[in-house]
């Protein structure tokens, strides 16, 4: 049970770390991708904390559906779900 309670506390406060760089509804980018986040969290097929972009373009993989889950809404062909680690906060794109 500790071993439980200590993976869930560090998830936490990656989390917690993570909404305090990316916010919903900021420009990110992701592997050369420009969109919006529109989830930050845990998700159900994988462990760590995810990203849930809207990108810019249709180079997308879902519509925010992933396995049936619903992580946040967007046109098909829009969202990407991604490692938070591997996402670029930026101020605003040019």
């Amino acid at each position: 049970r500790k071993a439980i309670d200590s993976r869930a506390g560090k998830a936490l406060k990656k989390k917690t770390d993570y909404l305090n760089t990316i916010k919903i509804g900021c420009p990110v980018e992701y592997d050369g991708q420009k969109g919006t986040a529109k989830f930050v969290g845990l998700v159900h097929f994988r462990a760590g904390i995810w990203v849930g972009i809207q990108l810019s373009s249709k180079t997308g993989k879902h519509n925010g559906t992933v396995k049936g889950k619903r992580y946040f809404h967007c046109k098909p062909g829009f969202g990407l779900l991604v490692p938070a680690a591997k996402v670029v906060t930026k101020g605003g794109f040019s």
